[in-house]
This record gives C-alpha cells, sequence and structure tokens, in this order.
C-alpha cells in the first residue's frame, strides 16, 4: 500500500494543473478529433442508447464503427465518457491508466522475485518513461492503454508456468481481449505477437527442464484457450 500511494502522489504532482481545475487535460489529437469522436458516442447513447452506426459530419459520411473512432468497445474508458463530464474524463483516463501502468508494473517486478524497493523503482519507471507517459500530449490513448496493461500479459504468463495454469491462462486471455479492444489495433498485434513469442521461451525453457514433450501439451493448450477467449471478448 505505501509503495502505491508513493505511486500515486507522485502522478497527483505530475498532473496537478489538470487534478486541481475544472478544465481539459490538452490533446493535440483530442482537440483535433478526438473530443468530437467521443462527443458523437455520448450523445447517441443518450438519445438512442446505442452506440452510433454512421458518423454524417466527415467526408461525405463514413460508418463509426468500421472506421475507428476511438475506444468504442473499450470497457476500462466507458465511466470515464459516461457518468462525468466529457472533457474531464478523457483526461482522467489518461490519468488513471498511466497509474494502474505504475502498479501493473510492480506487480510484474514481485512475480519476477524483486524485492519491493526494486519493484517499486520498475514501477516509477514505467508509468514515467518519457515513451509512455509523453503519449499525454497527442492525447494518444489507445497506446497508453495497451502499454498499462502490457505487464500483466507478461505477470499472467509467467505465473501460469508456475502454478493455477487454468485461472492464470484464463486471466491472460481477458488481458488479451481488453487489449484487442483498445482503440489501437497495431499495438494489440505487437502485444500477440510479444505474448506469443515469451510463451514460446517458456515453453523451450520447460522442455529444457523436464525432457518431456509430454510436459508441454498442457501450457500449449491453455495458451491457445487464452487466445480463443481473447478473440471471443473482442468478436463484437
Amino acid at each position: 500500500p505505501i509503495a502505491f500511494l508513493v505511486i500515486f502522489l507522485s502522478l497527483v504532482i505530475l498532473f496537478g494543473d489538470f487534478v486541481f481545475s475544472d478544465k481539459m487535460l490538452h490533446g493535440s489529437d483530442t482537440i483535433s478529433a478526438g473530443y468530437f469522436f467521443r462527443s458523437l458516442f455520448v450523445e447517441s447513447l443518450q438519445t438512442t442508447g446505442s452506440v452510433p452506426q454512421w458518423n454524417p459530419y466527415i467526408f461525405g459520411g463514413m460508418p463509426y464503427i468500421e472506421a475507428f473512432h476511438g475506444d468504442i468497445f473499450y470497457p476500462l474508458s466507458y465511466p470515464f465518457k459516461r457518468f462525468m463530464p466529457l472533457e474531464r474524463g478523457l483526461g482522467w483516463s489518461l490519468f488513471w491508466h498511466i497509474f494502474l501502468a505504475g502498479i501493473f508494473m510492480y506487480l510484474a517486478a514481485r512475480q519476477f522475485k524483486l524485492g519491493k524497493t526494486a519493484s517499486l523503482l520498475s514501477g516509477v519507471s514505467y508509468m514515467f518513461a518519457p515513451y509512455l507517459v509523453s503519449l499525454v500530449a497527442p492525447g494518444h490513448d489507445g497506446k497508453i492503454f495497451v502499454t498499462t496493461l502490457f505487464p500483466l500479459v507478461i505477470l499472467f504468463i509467467e505465473r501460469a508456468f508456475e502454478r493455477r495454469p487454468l485461472l492464470n491462462f484464463s486471466l491472460l486471455g481477458l488481458v488479451l481481449g481488453l487489449i484487442i479492444l483498445s482503440p489501437h489495433p497495431q499495438m494489440s498485434y505487437f502485444t500477440l505477437w510479444g505474448a506469443g513469442f515469451y510463451t514460446l521461451y517458456k515453453l523451450v525453457n520447460l522442455y529444457l527442464e523436464t525432457r518431456s514433450p509430454m510436459k508441454l501439451a498442457l501450457p500449449a493448450s491453455l495458451a491457445a484457450y487464452a487466445v480463443v477467449i481473447a478473440l471471443c471478448l473482442s468478436a463484437i
């Protein structure tokens, strides 16, 4: 809890101008398109109760879902768009995802048997890495969402090879499903490659330890099962 509090307070200091105001968190892409995309989503939910199917305001009109109008089905950002003023909710979504990035990296480091101090350093270094935290400036929320969840991918793969494989591969499938639902398919694609290669590394390592192909059957099957869960969650 102390580590999590340190991470939270450090983020409050960084985002202080936004947190202690009633203003919008600036993002260049948010201003040019992101706010409009989400406002169309929120207005449609309020008036029709459903996701908009068509955007009539760009070019001669274009499909809303198929043309990638942002985080349409990503569940972790939904409360920020639906239950608070949109101009504030978009910023709070980025704030909490960067906070979670630090927490998730802390937990991943602990999974790799690092001490609490080293894990705290890992979490803070990850959440304040220039690549991640600077994505707030353009408002690239999709990249932030995927980067936030990625430590959980590695954590659950690692844990699944140690204990309770069914549970941990199921949780892996849940996280991968959330990543695919994020509004950044390229980063989702890269994450699936990374997860696949890391799982392959764990399988090779397990074979070198046991010299038994049969020992590989369960984790390999459950890894495929995790991908099926992810695809089912993203089938919408």
